[in-house]
């Protein structure tokens, strides 16, 4: 059996993205478990030129969402507060582990796998392509940042206590969240979209619903929001070329 390819811009991080974007505070109260919060974060390694901005996240306290210690930096922060938190592998995304870097055939992946691809096993456990030869590949199941210190710079955007209505209106779960792609093809007949990533790739996606498309032109920069099947479900532009 053949691994299958996925898109892993927003899991990279652990992270999860439930119902829509909302920006703009909805209480002063501080940051407390079950609360639904909304953050914007930047997400660099020192010393590199590894980094990912202007990322959007909700996540809910106490539910194993973020990194469990980045989560306990944002206890208590109010909507508007920001902060700057870093991170070593032991509190972020582990230490790297030599025996996750194994060798397998060549076959079990597509044909036309490139370095960099990330696939999954069919139990769902994902890995990066390494290394390509002919009858071989070296994949890596270590997290992208294992071994990595890392920083991540918080935007407290919204803090919403149990009870409160959302403004939102989205019932749909969000799975992901990605930001700072560019439009490269809208085709509203078939409901789809092309856009291209900040690492460079390019992905064919559908959408929900056509009117999303209204608007969207080729350059413009977008955040996404995407359902379980990959479909995105939201659309904001950032800005035009």
């Amino acid at each position: 059996m053949r691994y299958q390819r996925i898109w892993l811009p927003l899991s990279l991080l652990m992270m999860l993205c439930v119902p829509g974007l909302t920006f703009g505070a909805e209480s002063s109260e501080r940051i407390g478990p079950g609360d639904r919060v909304i953050i914007s974060y930047t997400l660099s390694v020192p010393d590199s030129e590894f980094i990912m901005r202007d990322n959007v996240s909700e996540y809910t306290p106490g539910q194993g969402q973020l990194l469990p210690r980045l989560e306990d930096a944002l206890m208590g922060m109010r909507a508007g507060e920001q902060k700057h938190v870093e991170l070593r592998p032991d509190e972020s995304f582990g230490r790297y582990e030599e025996g996750k870097r194994i060798t397998i055939a060549r076959d079990r992946l597509p044909d036309d796998a490139k370095v960099g691809d990330v696939y999954q096993t069919p139990h769902g456990q994902p890995f990066i392509v390494k290394r390509l030869a002919n009858d071989a590949a070296v994949v890596d199941f270590n997290h992208p940042l294992a071994g990595k210190d890392v920083v991540f710079d918080v935007t407290i955007l919204n803090v919403m206590h149990p009870g409160m209505a959302s403004r939102s209106g989205q019932e749909e779960p969000t799975i992901m969240t990605f930001n700072g792609a560019t439009v490269e093809k809208v085709d509203p007949d078939s409901q789809q979209l092309r856009v291209r990533t900040q690492e460079g790739d390019n992905w064919l996606l559908n959408v929900t619903r056509d009117d999303l498309l209204k608007g969207v032109n080729a350059g413009d920069r977008v955040s996404l929001e995407l359902n379980g099947e990959n479909r995105v479900k939201n659309l904001i532009k950032q800005e035009s070329r």
